[in-house]
């Protein structure tokens, strides 16, 4: 499975979204299957963007998740990604590339394009 910074983000704005103390345990997009979400939440809390409760099978694969809230990281990263142009302008520029990159390269350039949008750089 290949990361995906779409499915990310979508995660992460739906917990943002969510109001405070709700325990978040369904969780669908279009496209994309049960256990692909369930490993982008794991991915998420591993790197420290969501605090979750995941539930492994005999065979150490995600069965389950409860997302109980967004961490300071997450909300560190959304702020950087909340707007859409930009989102979508960061991810062409990456696409156009053909490079991988890893999430702390994305933030940066996140970041460094909100910076040219605000006339801060």
């Amino acid at each position: 499975m290949r990361r995906d910074f779409e499915l990310i983000r979508s995660i992460l704005l739906d917990v943002e979204s969510a109001p405070a103390g709700q325990l978040l345990n369904q969780f669908s997009y279009t496209g994309k299957e049960p256990a692909e979400i369930l490993e982008h939440i794991v991915l998420l809390t591993n790197a420290g963007f969501l605090e979750a409760d995941v539930q492994l099978d005999g065979e150490g694969l995600p069965l389950v998740c409860v997302v109980t809230r967004l961490t300071w990281k997450g909300h560190e990263f959304l702020d950087s990604a909340r707007n859409d142009a930009l989102w979508r302008k960061v991810l062409a520029q990456v696409k156009e590339r053909s490079v991988s990159v890893s999430v702390e390269i994305l933030q940066s350039l996140l970041t460094k394009a909100l910076k040219g949008h605000l006339g801060l750089e």
